[in-house]
């Protein structure tokens, strides 16, 4: 069956409901008119049904927009093989709790059609369309290579929740806004991993979990697209999913060369995430801020036997406790975690921290490689320089408080008199620049 064929049955059935409903009304002796204005999009892919006449061609024209910039960021030419259409019309009585935009496929003998139901009021859900549209090009290009044979059901491709949801929010984003996602995704305490991302199902009920996830999918398909060939890598999952019908199995056959194994993937994540947030450097978070995320990082929850829980921090054990803990899977696992979170916490970290932050790390790799003696005498090194650096933070504070004291008064700056007078104090204080001020400083001058 060819397209326009396809499509003409597709819009009489995605219509049927419509026809009934205005054949209900006459029988009641209640004069209703339930007639759709139809448009066709400019590449006729897309058939809008809706009754005002003028919101069918304005869908047509933004559908059309969103399919360019789709193709765009997929690098594909505009050769579709089966229709879309767009559906808009006033809920039922029976439908007060239907989703305001669903989308299904439609199998008509041997062609596809996919639809998109848009029910009012509440006003059309911008946000839920563009999905639905991302939704409805992906399936159409996955299963597009699909044999569809007659009297036999369908199975669609199992489009990934994050994938849709990445590619939405990626056509016409900008670089600005990936950095302001990945710091969403960060400061919100324990980034997600890349397994996490893709093994969500469901847009989480919690709004803030809900836009963490978004995040978290904008920047993992921008990530895919950013690598070599990438356009053309996620074209190729997308056929995969259709074939293979598991998102596991077709994401390992396309990336195995860059994903060889799952830790190459979650390494990969933790380095986007860096590499987004070092393109901020006023991001940076203070002293304080990053000897707290560190402290956090450092502490493990052990389960004990009786069932019960004990939290232990890496800064108040003695080196040998990685040395008694060799063989432990929770370690391993949880040294893992540890090393992609400390990553992305580098990238953000106050300066004078990140030397200790590269110990840790570097101690925890010697661990993992079973280089206990390097990794004992590397993680005691790191605890040193932190005990030296939270020192020095201290006394630096100390300091700055007492000068703010000394030389802060409540008429300060009124007078020409009170600027020369703290000028001539800075001046003094500059010149006596002494530990451990001065040695912090000194840094700078160099």
């Amino acid at each position: 069956m060819n397209a326009p064929r396809v499509l003409v049955v597709l819009a009489v059935a995605a219509l049927g409901c419509a026809v009934n409903a205005a054949q209900v009304g006459a029988v009641g002796g209640v004069a209703t008119s339930n007639t759709l204005v139809r448009a066709v999009s400019a590449s006729r892919q897309f058939t809008v049904y809706a009754r005002a006449p003028s919101l069918s061609p304005v869908l047509c024209a933004y559908a059309e927009r969103m399919k360019r910039g789709w193709l765009n960021r997929l690098d594909l030419r505009d050769n579709w093989r089966d229709p879309i259409v767009i559906v808009v019309r006033e809920r039922e009585p029976t439908e007060l709790d239907a989703s305001p935009v669903v989308t299904d496929t439609v199998q008509l003998g041997m062609g596809l059609g996919y639809r998109i139901r848009c029910l009012t009021p509440p006003p059309l859900d911008e946000a839920r369309l563009r999905l639905a549209l991302v939704q409805s090009l992906c399936a159409e290009w996955a299963n597009r290579t699909q044999p569809v044979l007659r009297r036999q059901l369908f199975v669609t491709a199992p489009l990934p929740l994050w994938l849709v949801d990445g590619l939405t929010q990626s056509v016409g984003e900008r670089t600005e806004l990936r950095s302001a996602a990945a710091r969403r995704s960060v400061n919100a305490g324990r980034p997600m991993r890349a397994r996490d991302v893709m093994e969500t199902m469901a847009l989480p009920s919690d709004p803030m979990e809900r836009e963490l996830f978004k995040d978290n999918a904008c920047l993992f398909t921008e990530g895919l697209l950013a690598l070599r060939d990438g356009p053309h890598m996620l074209q190729s999952f997308l056929t995969e999913l259709a074939a293979l019908k598991s998102m596991t199995s077709a994401f390992s056959t396309v990336y195995h060369n860059d994903f060889p194994q799952p830790v190459a993937l979650e390494k990969w994540w933790a380095l986007e995430l860096a590499n987004c947030m070092v393109t901020q450097p006023a991001q940076n978070l203070v002293a304080t801020e990053t000897a707290r995320q560190l402290d956090e990082l450092l502490r493990f929850s052990l389960r004990l036997a009786d069932g019960s829980t004990n939290e232990v921090s890496l800064t108040e054990q003695p080196p040998e406790f990685l040395w008694r803990q060799t063989g432990q899977k929770w370690l391993k696992t949880a040294l893992e975690d540890r090393i992609q979170r400390s990553e992305v916490l580098r990238a953000q970290a106050h300066p004078r921290y990140r030397a200790v932050i590269d110990l840790y790390i570097k101690a925890e790799r010697y661990w993992l490689a079973g280089k206990l003696d390097l990794s004992r005498a590397t993680f005691e090194q790191a605890r040193r320089e932190l005990q030296q650096v939270d020192q020095q933070m201290l006394e630096i504070a100390l300091v700055l408080d007492r000068a703010e004291r000394t030389y802060t008064r409540e008429d300060f700056g009124s007078t020409l008199s009170n600027q020369l007078h703290a000028l001539d104090q800075f001046h003094r204080l500059d010149q006596q620049r002494s530990a451990p001020i001065g040695d912090y400083l000194d840094q700078f001058d160099r």
